[in-house]
């Protein structure tokens, strides 16, 4: 930042010093001290020679002249372009241990290797259209220019520069069907002058010194050994070819401290909601790395699936908290997440819609809440600790204004076995949830609720187990992917499929299976069901018996 504000300051100070007319001589000695100032010594010095010389040849020029007369910046800037843009022809022909160049006449200079890259049929020898009132070319006579003949003399000359290697390249195959394509008609008679000229044994001479390419750079003849043809990418290794990499664990860590068997309520929701995430920030202590996120180009014009989320879930709230659309209209405006003018009006619109329904059929549900419940419960060798909140008069009211999720179902399923076992037998207890369902009428309403379980203590136990296993490894538990088998089986369908939808990538959706933890923990591209992830599915087995789900229309 330093470097970049002395760069400002210099440009200014020079702004202000090249301002009018002056002779030539200042020009040229305020220019030399400008490049000075602008570039070190060791930047680009080849470049910077040739300024200072065309300055300095300038300026020799106007004093051999004797011209003292002031120029304008204008005037000066275009001689001295121009006497920049003229070629300096000083370029030498060998400027390192290889040179790059064209084929044209007098560069016969003996080399012990000479490469002619693409020498394709029609790219060489060089076709020449002449114009329609060239007279020479119309009728020609001894002794003119000859441009094919000429490049067939190129071409000798190169072959007889050659000590060591003659290299030829071509294009030798259709990049549309890959059929064989010829190769320059100069290439095309050296190949008969060789099969005549040198003899083999049941094949052609020149087989014995072309090589053919595969047309891919992840062709298997690339990977069998041939050395002419090898490649040393490991990105093209062939399928069979490559290994499956190591585990990322073997056979899992040792038993936990035993004050890990002391769980908040919370904190078991958390493992449950992504148990491989929690493995590694929890007990490896492992900061799985998110990629930033890039700021727009453009000024947005609408609203992506998230954004919808936080204005829906903020014009709730606000709607609940007795507010009017107008008010929660102006506040969300003036902290820019809502687009400029009327893009911004019209997205909102949609979501006071949507919201104002949610919030109706949510009003009702709110009234008269309880005080948080604590909770402090032995099972086994296990203890549940923390306070049971969101209670009210006819049970557990949650909401979220997004769609319900299998992770969102987990942490549901929770609190409603706490809740079963904490509160009386009449009335039974219920959990009621409320969330976004866009798959509805005008973008509806879901009502989730969970029925009274009899045994809560045992599928809490069963739980808290499995939370015990997930400490030492992580467990192949994927909370939408688990789902989608659990669905599927219950449902009568193939529970495979359903289940590799969700855990693979498809159309504008990453899968479940790209999330940094389980790319991590279960290195595998496709969906593979093991026994240990059905035994773990089966956990929304009795979500599933216990759950009814509803839809309404605002």
């Amino acid at each position: 930042l330093g470097g970049f504000v002395a760069l400002i300051e210099a440009l200014a100070e020079w702004r202000r010093r090249l301002r009018g007319a002056r002779p030539v001589e200042a020009w040229c000695g305020d220019l030399l001290h400008l490049a000075d100032d602008l570039f070190s010594a060791e930047e680009d010095h080849q470049g910077l020679e040739i300024l200072r010389e065309a300055i300095i040849g300038l300026r020799t020029d106007c004093r051999l002249a004797s011209h003292t007369e002031p120029v304008t910046l204008a005037v000066f800037t275009r001689h001295l372009l121009a006497r920049l843009g003229q070629p300096t022809g000083s370029q030498p022909f060998q400027s390192g241990r290889v040179t790059f160049c064209n084929m044209v006449p007098m560069r016969s200079v003996p080399f012990r290797v000479v490469c002619l890259l693409g020498m394709d049929d029609g790219a060489f020898p060089r076709s020449q259209h002449p114009l329609a009132f060239d007279l020479m070319a119309a009728r020609p006579r001894p002794g003119d220019r000859n441009r094919n003949q000429d490049d067939r003399y190129l071409f000798l000359e190169a072959l007889l520069s050659a000590r060591d290697v003659f290299y030829i390249s071509w294009v030798g195959r259709s990049q549309r069907d890959e059929t064989v394509l010829p190769p320059s008609v100069v290439v095309a008679e050296l190949h008969e002058y060789l099969d005549q000229s040198c003899l083999s044994a049941g094949t052609p001479a020149v087989a014995h010194l072309t090589t053919d390419h595969p047309m891919q750079p992840f062709s298997r003849r690339c990977f069998d050994g041939t050395e002419a043809t090898a490649s040393f990418n490991p990105a093209w290794l062939p399928a069979t070819r490559q290994t499956d990499p190591p585990p990322f664990l073997h056979g899992g860590l040792g038993q936990p401290p035993d004050q890990w068997r002391t769980v908040d309520i919370d904190e078991l929701c958390r493992f449950w909601r992504h148990p491989a995430r929690y493995f590694l920030e929890r007990v490896l202590g492992l900061r799985l790395w998110t990629r930033p996120t890039d700021l727009a180009d453009s000024e947005p014009f609408r609203l992506d699936r998230l954004d919808q989320f936080h204005l829906r879930q903020a014009t709730v709230a606000g709607l609940l908290a007795g507010r009017s659309a107008d008010s929660i209209r102006r506040e969300l405006t003036g902290s820019g997440v809502l687009p400029r003018n009327g893009f911004g009006r019209i997205a909102f619109d949609d979501i006071a819609k949507t919201s104002t329904g949610f919030a109706d059929l949510l009003r009702p549900l709110l009234v008269a809440p309880l005080e948080p419940q604590p909770i402090d419960r032995t099972f086994g060798p296990f203890r549940l600790t923390g306070r049971l909140t969101d209670r009210y008069p006819a049970g557990r009211i949650t909401w979220r204004a997004a769609a319900l999720k299998g992770a969102d179902l987990m942490d549901l399923w929770v609190h409603h076995l706490m809740l079963n076992l904490r509160a009386p037998a009449s009335p039974p207890p219920l959990s009621v949830h409320l969330a976004h369902d866009p798959a509805g009428k005008e973008a509806g309403v879901q009502r989730v609720t969970f029925q009274p379980v009899v045994d809560a203590a045992a599928e809490v136990q069963r739980l808290l187990d499995l939370y015990w296993q997930g400490l030492s490894a992580p467990l192949p538990f994927f909370p939408e992917t688990s789902r989608a088998w659990a669905e599927a089986a219950n449902q009568g369908k193939d529970p495979h499929e359903a289940a590799r939808r969700t855990w693979e990538d498809s159309y504008q959706r990453n899968g479940e299976g790209q999330h940094p933890a389980h790319r991590l923990c279960f290195p595998q591209e496709r969906f593979v069901a093991d026994q240990a992830f059905i035994d773990l599915a089966d956990l929304y087995l009795p979500i599933l018996a216990h759950l009814e789900i509803d839809r309404a229309d605002p």
